[in-house]
């Protein structure tokens, strides 16, 4: 009997040997996956256009070496609780159950890795990838992933029972966290990577009027009949303009969409923010200094209608911003907020990327929520493929209906982007063919479909009984073909028509969210460069700056719109041109060629002399300090520059 006992002792104690064996590899094997996922990623980021371009070597080491620290931290103590509860658990059944279980965590770190990996692959070869499936293709790649999870979790569990193996993972498990480790104290030794903003505390308002703040793609206001044009393209707005204030020359501070939405949204310069195209994002405080924070810090629920990659909040990396975001609930980022903190924002939205990116497949392939196609949905054929501006609007209206008051929501609509449109009634172009790009019959056949739209919403927050509780601005991102130097349209309705008119003194998008606050008795903050337009003391001879990008820089990257880091060089890298609004007259810096270009601008209704604007000398040594103050190196600007003189266009 004796025999029989120590036998059955061995037998547990080698059992319980190799156990512990096969939980240290399957550890091991984790930090490894989650190492090798991490540094895919990273690969991927560096090599491509993307937010890590402008980070130093030092700051993406940080990020390398940090992001999978934290991940390991999550998933290991996934597996530690796996762990724990197969000690205490007899026969030997389900302590091996409790062993299989977790080994479902690095099965699946590693099939999403290979998933990623194919599928970057594809698309960056073929421009084929999970993003671009529809219907029950989709479910291809459904069945793709379970089968790379079954692969993954039967090749860890041969990996387990292999010694030679299990010793370098035991070892890589132990030597790449202490690795990070070092990284980590160093980080809470340095000021690499800056913290969190930190925003004063606002109270709450009581009986806060809703706002709505609507937009279209490449508006020009010289094809509106309140601007002047000889057509009748916005009837509905024409006569709702009538209650509301409009101004007559308002400008965009940036020519294209993510830019000028950001510029208008943290009332701050793209010189000042450095977020002029994708992949650009808000760094530091400007990721938190906007006007979505202060209003949801003042109460209110909110949403943002718009566009992927180009104008969406998370991509833009604006922070604390709304609640849902282009058809998804924004992520719960306090985790996301004590990382940067801590990690640094560089860090913490390279892990809210790569989240996404696995995230946002794995929803698609298996039909939960489709994948946004930024690209197609900016120069698509109009189809309902993708998101459309019907979609966009049936959100705002189910919103609108849904939220307790008071609410903001910001909408981005699509109808009028060029080249080609796709407008839904044809009334300028009826009976012609879209043969070339940027047929004036087209566009404005586009501008009406804006003005349903904007009838459609008007007239359902009427009969909600909201509209004389809620401030709604209506406006563009930029002029057609992405002009800044001629007027865009702008208008403002307060409650019951407060205000109506017409303002005559120039306006800019840096001003929009200052005259927000200012109706609602809100202090302006001092990081908000833009003036109340319901003030009295607007000068008309102020400088409205606004720039634009560098010409042919941008391309089609990975099936989106991007800048080619090949194609940008410093000392100005992708800025292009700034220019400067006085009055009636229009300046512009060609930080490529170095000449400054001047003239009046069509169509202004402003009463200022002649005299008034100032000589050009004066106005390119301005542009150069403005760009010197910002930090931007001028060394290259050799003043005096050359001057050309545009004779505006009848």
């Amino acid at each position: 009997m004796d025999g029989i006992e120590n036998s059955s002792t061995s037998s547990n104690s080698v059992f319980d040997k190799d156990l512990r064996k096969r939980w240290t590899a399957l550890f091991g094997f984790t930090v490894v996956v989650i190492y090798f996922y991490v540094l895919m990623e990273w690969i991927f980021l560096v090599t491509k256009p993307s937010f890590m371009n402008v980070l130093a070597i030092y700051e993406k080491l940080f990020i390398l070496m940090i992001t999978p620290f934290i991940f390991v931290i999550v998933f290991c103590f996934t597996l530690y609780l796996f762990r724990i509860i197969s000690l205490f658990l007899r026969p030997r059944v389900f302590q091996e159950s409790c062993l299989a279980l977790a080994r479902l965590v690095p099965s699946f770190l590693l099939a999403s890795c290979v998933l990623l990996l194919i599928d970057n692959f594809t698309y960056t070869v073929f421009g084929f990838g999970i993003r671009k499936t529809d219907g029950t293709i989709r479910y291809f790649y459904a069945f793709l992933y379970l089968a790379l999870l079954g692969f993954s979790y039967w090749y860890i569990w041969i990996i387990e029972r292999q010694k030679a193996k299990g010793r370098v993972l035991r070892l890589s498990g132990a030597a790449l966290p202490a690795l990070s480790v070092l990284f980590v104290i160093f980080r809470f030794l340095s000021l690499a990577g800056g913290s969190i903003a930190q925003s004063a505390e606002i109270a709450p308002l009581k009986n806060s009027p809703n706002i709505i703040i609507i937009s279209t793609d490449g508006l020009s206001a010289d094809h509106l009949p309140m601007y002047g044009y000889y057509r009748n393209t916005t009837p509905f707005l024409q006569e709702f303009s009538k209650t509301a204030l409009l101004f007559e020359n308002a400008f965009t501070n940036a020519g294209n969409s993510g830019s000028s939405i950001a510029s208008m949204m943290t009332g701050k310069l793209p010189t000042a923010t450095r977020l002029i195209y994708p992949p650009d994002i808000l760094r530091g405080k400007d990721a938190y200094q906007h006007l979505p924070a202060i209003l949801r810090r003042l109460g209110y629920s909110s949403i943002d209608i718009s566009i992927r990659h180009f104008v969406d909040p998370v991509d833009l990396n604006m922070r604390n911003s709304y609640d849902r975001a282009n058809f998804r609930e924004m992520r719960e980022d306090k985790l996301v907020e004590y990382m940067a903190k801590y990690f640094g924002q560089d860090t913490a939205y390279f892990i809210d990327n790569t989240l996404e990116r696995i995230e946002s497949r794995l929803l698609h392939a298996y039909g939960i929520s489709s994948m946004s196609d930024a690209y197609e949905e900016a120069v698509g054929d109009g189809q309902k493929k993708y998101h459309n501006d019907d979609e966009r609007i049936e959100e705002l209206l189910a919103f609108i209906g849904a939220s307790p008051a008071p609410f903001f929501a910001h909408v981005h609509l699509m109808g009028t982007h060029g080249p080609r449109f796709s407008p839904k009634q044809r009334k300028y172009s009826s009976g012609q063919a879209q043969s070339v790009n940027w047929m004036v019959n087209y566009y404005d056949d586009a501008i009406l479909d804006f003005d349903q739209y904007m009838e459609k919403i008007v007239e359902n927050m009427r009969g909600n009984a909201a509209l004389d509780n809620t401030i709604i601005v209506i406006h563009t991102d930029h002029g057609r073909l992405w002009k800044t130097l001629l007027r865009v349209p702008l208008i403002i309705r307060f409650p019951k028509g407060q205000y109506a008119g017409r303002f005559e003194q120039n306006a800019q998008y840096l001003d929009i969210a200052p005259t927000l606050l200012d109706y609602l008795g809100i202090e302006k903050p001092d990081w908000m460069h833009g003036q109340s337009l319901l003030s009295s003391q607007i000068s008309p001879h102020r400088r409205i700056i606004t720039i634009r990008m560098k010409s042919k820089v941008a391309e089609v990257i990975d099936g989106l719109w991007q800048i080619n880091q090949a194609k940008v060089k410093p000392p100005f890298f992708h800025l292009g041109f700034v220019g400067v609004i006085i009055c009636h007259r229009w300046y512009e810096l060609d930080l490529t060629k170095k000449v400054l270009r001047y003239s009046e601008i069509k169509g202004h209704t402003s009463t200022c002399k002649e005299g008034d604007s100032p000589d050009p000398e004066e106005i390119e040594r301005f542009i150069v300090d403005h760009l010197k103050i910002n930090q931007w190196d001028v060394s290259s600007l050799k003043l005096p520059l050359d001057k050309i003189y545009i004779k505006p266009a009848r």
